[in-house]
């Protein structure tokens, strides 16, 4: 379907490295809650050095992230000056610099603030609350987890505050299993110890200690304490999610479908109801049953705007019934201006209300570009650029095959020196396709008579996207050592990372319910073509992740073999290949040197194909 995107004196030492480069500073530099907090920043060295202006996002947070303001800076002189204040209830916040596109999030740091109290000491969750940020919600920006920052920041949270282990001991936990695996499962031995001497069978106590034995794979006290809460605490939290658990995990469609019955009538107002019973048009949509589909979606009280434009858009896709695909897709436009005003979306607490509104509104684009693509293949060329046009305008030419639609609707409405200006920018800054050559050589031919002088003229684009790829390319260049592995490949042989030195490898993680990862590769079988002959350059497509299959090879071999990939995959069963690698998210590819070392990491796909092979192929280049 279209368009589906971690004592005192360590403490110490943390808040000099994290503004050694000077880029930031503040005052007071012991801030207190509700305190005006004024800072100075300098992007010099960063990507939005030139920028023209500069806003700030200020993540405030507490034993968790809270919420987001952003405001604008003032520029004087070198720096950007800004101030700010926390409420009583934050312990500290991280700040984050951006020009509207780019980001300063201070490599993966960001700018931390903690808040001191009256008696001159940090805050309680001052520390733990960013360490949380660094194990766990910097994820929401995109950043790698920190284990080890994370982790001397939870021991100086616990030298300050004691009082606040239960609190943190889940995640606190989690950063000490990834510094020292052998010692944090003792310490958590002793943790579970302590607290069963302790505990007092309250619902929050036996959640606690459920989880601590989860963590700990004690799996017969685990069992026995689940059994306890449901049978002391039936209508509780803890039992709504275990039950909830038990049917999203059974496999066997008819008691699945018995057990979520039973969940229904046991939690009516459960969000999680949802979840057990998907939307029935998925099916229909997929046997082709369109009109079914569509009544069934104008029954659902609650239906969204996503809903009409799947549908709408597999019927594009398929050429069916265009006319009714209209309908849909209408329905679809309107509803999308709805949803973004609906009370019941409600805004993370990491993002900002500006961000947000962004949000919300570019994600409309996607239905608006549905009823656009279908206007112009019923050939309303006047309405279908309109829409077309606004989807975009709301996408911001991110998106390959909604520009590509633009374009069309452009030279369909013969605004020839309108296409080839659009068409130059999307094919210099590499957000096209393949077919968009063939419009651009359409309108060039109308704008100046003749196709003569194309070929050069298209070469020489291509050419400055080449560059201009290349040279944003070289600013993300990184030099880490590549954690080594063996792996097992679909093929039975082991293949070792210590093995292909003097290769470039590309690694790919990836999982067959991965939406994204799965969008990627009919790119990634290019970029495979491309250097297949090429002895030096290695491909290895790692499979992880792969938490609810019983057979993982069998699953990742019925993949590939479906889909008639050539690609080498290899089997991370136990996930440890990628929790060396600190990944966040897939899909996400690192790019390794013959020294093997990492010099490159993309994370995600973006949906243009051409332009995943360009950069592929120019990270290869440069380190050829």
């Amino acid at each position: 379907m279209k368009k589906a995107v971690l004592l005192l004196l360590v403490g110490i030492i943390f808040q000099q490295l994290v503004f050694a480069q000077g880029k930031v500073t503040f005052k007071p530099e012991k801030p207190k809650a509700g305190e005006k907090i004024t800072i100075s920043y300098n992007p010099a060295g960063s990507k939005i050095e030139k920028a023209e202006a500069i806003s700030f996002l200020v993540h405030a947070y507490g034993k968790d992230i809270y919420s987001t303001d952003e405001y604008e800076l003032k520029k004087e002189g070198a720096e950007w000056v800004g101030s700010f204040s926390l409420a009583d209830t934050c312990a500290g916040a991280v700040l984050r610099f951006t020009d509207g596109k780019e980001f300063d999030n201070n490599g993966s740091k960001c700018f931390p603030v903690r808040l001191y109290g009256s008696d001159g000491k940090l805050a309680k969750y001052a520390s733990s609350g960013l360490a949380s940020g660094y194990m766990n919600w910097f994820g929401a920006f995109r950043l790698d987890s920190d284990p080890e920052t994370a982790f001397k920041l939870f021991q100086e949270e616990l030298a300050v505050n004691p009082t606040v282990k239960r609190d943190i001991l889940l995640m606190y936990n989690a950063a000490y299993s990834k510094v020292d695996k052998e010692k944090a499962a003792e310490f958590l031995k002793a943790e579970i110890a302590g607290f069963e001497k302790t505990q007092t069978n309250s619902e929050e106590d036996l959640g606690l200690l459920m989880q601590l034995y989860r963590v700990a794979k004690e799996k017969e006290k685990y069992e026995k304490t689940q059994a306890l809460i449901v049978e002391k605490y039936p209508a509780g939290t803890q039992a709504e999610m275990i039950k909830f658990n038990e049917v999203y995990g059974t496999k066997d469609a008819v008691k699945k479908t018995e057990l979520a019955e039973k969940f229904k009538t046991q939690f009516p107002k459960s969000r999680f109801v949802a979840y057990l019973f998907p939307d029935p048009t998925q099916a229909l949509i997929k046997d082709g049953k369109y009109e079914e589909a569509y009544a069934a979606i104008k029954k659902n009280e609650k239906a969204t705007s996503v809903m009409y434009n799947t549908l709408a858009w597999a019927m594009y896709e398929k050429d069916a019934n265009l006319q009714l695909a209209k309908e849909i897709a209408a329905k679809g436009v309107e509803l999308s201006a709805k949803d973004i005003q609906s009370p019941e979306v409600k805004r993370p607490p990491y993002y900002s209300e500006k961000e947000f509104k962004k949000m919300m509104g570019s994600s409309a684009y996607a239905v608006i570009d549905t009823y656009g693509g279908i206007l112009l293949k019923l050939g309303e060329n006047a309405e279908a650029l309109k829409y077309l046009k606004q989807a975009y305008d709301l996408d911001g030419g991110k998106s390959p095959d909604v520009n590509e639609r633009y374009s069309q609707a452009l030279v369909s409405n013969e605004k020839f020196p309108e296409a080839v200006v659009e068409l130059e920018k999307f094919v210099s800054e590499g957000k096209s396709t393949s077919a968009m050559k063939d419009l651009l050589k359409n309108a060039y031919a109308k704008t100046k008579g003749s196709e003569t002088g194309f070929d050069k003229y298209f070469a020489d684009l291509e050419s400055k996207a080449n560059q201009a790829t290349l040279d944003e390319i070289k600013k993300s260049m990184i030099n880490e050592p590549a954690p080594k592995f063996t792996l097992v490949g679909l093929d039975g042989k082991n293949v070792s990372l210590d093995e292909l030195k003097g290769k470039i490898v590309i690694i790919d993680f990836w999982a067959t319910w991965c939406g994204p990862c799965k969008a990627s590769f009919p790119g990634m079988q290019k970029a495979v073509n491309k250097y297949s002959n090429d002895p030096n350059v290695k491909f290895l497509f790692v499979n992880t992740w792969e938490n609810n299959v019983e057979d993982k090879k069998k699953n990742a071999q019925d993949f590939v073999t479906q889909n008639k990939y050539t690609f080498h995959v290899l089997l991370d069963n136990d996930n440890k290949v990628i929790e060396s690698y600190k990944v966040s998210g897939i899909p996400t590819k690192f790019i390794v040197d013959k020294s093997g070392n990492i010099r490159f990491k993309a994370v995600g796909f973006d949906g243009s194909d051409d332009k995943l092979v360009s950069e592929l192929s120019s990270m290869i280049t440069l380190l050829q």
